[in-house]
């Protein structure tokens, strides 16, 4: 298990700073070519399961070099973290989202019912009861919104199902792609306290703080994420923590960038 604590930083005042900056990845091009979302996190799986089950890390190679792990902190640009974390899941009712329901008033109840965006499916289960599931459909959502998802407190949000499950362990994640994409325009997540997002790659966000993930005064848990190609101006490109302690489980960080510091991951206080 990984818990990021966070760190001091001359009191807890972060200057923004902008300086001149290379372009962010491209909205019609990053999520294609050679080494797209999918196909990397397929890449990776293995060798992130092995890691899992031996407590080592075996690099998936490929023709980009894209099995170069290297250590969390600083400004880097292909980084991969795995740390194991086991955590009790209570009975909990379920929400459905399929980027392709075209139900005419989906209620998220089954997936026939199922809400087209991850957004409503996890502010419906968060005005229910806290403790509430979703489960979302392998595919690409983006939004109109920054950022694209803000979870919610107390509700968990899984990946990797293709349509048809009826029990979470059914479902396959490493298999089943199932993005966020910000389309270089805008933050992927914000985090909130309790929150769990698993089976997901979060890519193309941007943002001046954790261009994929900005967890403020708040502590989720995140396994089995793949965060690819996100962008910060300033700080932690894949995730800036600011005042929290997040955990990351079995998660992987691939050419994720920022201009000052942290390009996979940086926890402030």
């Amino acid at each position: 298990m990984m818990r990021v604590q966070p760190r001091a930083n001359g009191g807890g005042k972060r200057q923004p700073e902008h300086p001149a900056s290379p372009s962010p990845p491209s909205p019609t091009t990053a999520m294609t070519g050679a080494q797209s979302a999918p196909e990397v996190f397929k890449q990776a799986a293995p060798a992130a399961a092995q890691t899992r089950e031996d407590g080592t890390m075996h690099p998936t190679q490929n023709s980009q070099g894209m099995g170069r792990w290297m250590g969390l902190g600083g400004i880097c640009r292909r980084m991969a973290v795995l740390c194991l974390l086991t955590a009790a899941s209570a009975q909990a009712a379920v929400l459905h989202v399929d980027a392709a329901s075209t139900a005419p008033a989906p209620d998220g109840a089954s997936w026939a019912t199922a809400y087209p965006d991850i957004q409503s499916a996890v502010d419906a289960a968060a005005a229910a009861a806290p403790g509430d599931e979703v489960w979302v459909r392998a595919g690409v959502y983006r939004g109109t919104t920054d950022p694209v998802l803000t979870l919610r407190v107390g509700v968990a949000v899984y990946g990797g199902f293709d349509g048809t499950e009826s029990s979470r362990d059914q479902r396959y994640w490493a298999g089943r792609p199932t993005v966020l994409d910000g389309e270089g325009l805008r933050r992927c997540v914000r985090g909130a306290n309790t929150a769990v997002l698993d089976g997901f790659t979060v890519t193309r966000g941007r943002a001046d703080y954790g261009g994929g993930m900005h967890n403020r005064s708040c502590s989720p848990t995140v396994a089995n994420c793949l965060f690819l190609r996100n962008w910060a101006t300033v700080d932690g490109g894949a995730v800036d923590n600011y005042d929290g302690s997040p955990v990351f489980e079995n998660c992987l960080f691939v050419e994720n960038t920022a201009e000052r510091e942290g390009g996979g991951l940086i926890p402030f206080t």
